[in-house]
């Protein structure tokens, strides 16, 4: 739609968000999915923590703590090699 690829990860993310609110569970992953293609893509390290945060507590949420384990710890990284803090 000519959106920045940052600002489309942003709108994936919200509507991710939603998705899962709502209780679609698979349409939110596509969406999450794509959302993180673009931010790795970017380079948005802060976007990609925000998603890889939320991914992290859909699976925590699904009792899958391993995979929720590394997401959390992959988030962190995102923010930890950045400047600015970010919380």
């Amino acid at each position: 739609a000519g959106f920045p690829p940052t600002d489309m990860g942003f709108a994936l993310w919200i509507h991710c968000t939603a998705l899962l609110e709502a209780g679609d569970v698979d349409d939110a992953e596509h969406a999450a999915a794509e959302a993180e293609g673009l931010w790795r893509a970017t380079g948005d390290r802060w976007g990609l923590a925000m998603l890889l945060h939320g991914r992290a507590m859909a699976e925590l949420g699904r009792g899958r703590l391993d995979r929720a384990a590394a997401l959390f710890r992959e988030a962190l990284t995102m923010v930890e090699r950045d400047d600015e803090p970010y919380i």
